[in-house]
């Protein structure tokens, strides 16, 4: 189990408030494990407000259909329109990213 120092739960703190006003959600390198509470905790409260819909969850990393899919089986309703899934290497996925965001 990981115990975060203070600056980081500040850190944890600020992005949780930033994920209510933000438009976009860029994941990076992450599994979204079960057990990674908070950030299970962040795509909720991103996910939760009345914009939802125009939201969009871009996941960057090679198993990102995998990612997606247990996402949307998480949220229970159809999110297939906010979840963009980009299976690639950060390096190799900063063009689509870019033109998926413009929208």
């Amino acid at each position: 189990m990981k115990i975060p120092t203070v600056e980081v739960t500040y850190l944890m703190l600020d992005a949780l408030r930033a994920s209510t006003e933000a438009k976009n959600l860029i994941i990076i390198g992450s599994a979204l494990r079960p057990e990674d509470a908070f950030l299970t905790i962040l795509v909720t409260n991103f996910l939760r407000q009345e914009s939802w819909r125009s939201r969009r969850i871009a996941i960057v990393d090679p198993a990102a259909d995998y990612i997606s899919d247990r996402l949307k089986d998480y949220w229970g309703v159809d999110v297939s329109a906010q979840i963009l899934p980009i299976q690639d290497g950060l390096q190799a996925a900063v063009p689509r990213l870019l033109d998926a965001l413009r929208v």
